[in-house]
């Protein structure tokens, strides 16, 4: 049996195009002692859910950046990457979440560099984010004061957001064939 550090190792070089970040940097973040740790000063890895509902797509805005993304942050521990997924969406928008027709495969994964933030006093680092795509359940008040909202796909700004949404519909997609052929 496999490692889950094996798994998402052959993930991502399968993807390898998507990647743009050299190999030491990535082979220095998966090599350290706590991938998730956020004292890795090399970078770490991260979770992030996205939220499909009506054809919309639930985003925020980084509080931050500025811009707007699909919910997620740190792993905590002894919390898997799905979990942190799932309580990271709560957490920012207040939307309870399942897995996606109760998959647990990673759906994207992208490595971006995340600037310098003196408030925080963090340097700047690399995230490896994984992104899961979640069916959101119900809506209670969010415990951080993160502007969501449901975003129609044309409006999405964020390359990564467009890529995880074309990805989840080819799945789907090919999900709905395999039934059809099964059922007849």
């Amino acid at each position: 049996m496999f490692s889950p550090r094996y798994h998402f190792a052959r993930h991502l070089l399968e993807n390898m195009a998507l990647i743009r970040m050299d190999c030491l940097r990535f082979i220095k973040i998966l090599c350290s002692r706590n991938i998730y740790s956020r004292n890795n000063h090399h970078g770490h890895i991260t979770a992030s859910g996205l939220v499909i509902k009506n054809d919309k797509i639930l985003l925020i805005r980084h509080p931050y950046i500025g811009k707007y993304f699909q919910p997620g942050g740190h792993i905590d521990k002894n919390e898997t990457p799905l979990e942190a997924a799932i309580r990271e969406v709560y957490e920012e928008t207040g939307w309870k979440c399942s897995p996606y027709r109760t998959h647990q495969q990673i759906l994207d994964i992208d490595i971006h560099l995340i600037p310098e933030n003196k408030k925080k006093l963090e340097a700047a680092h690399w995230h490896i984010d994984l992104c899961y795509q979640l069916n959101p359940i119900e809506q209670t008040p969010a415990s951080e004061s993160l502007s969501a909202e449901w975003v129609e796909i044309s409006r999405v700004e964020s390359p990564r957001v467009r890529r995880a949404f074309k990805k989840a519909m080819r799945l789907d997609q090919a999900a709905n064939t395999s039934s059809n052929s099964v059922s007849s």
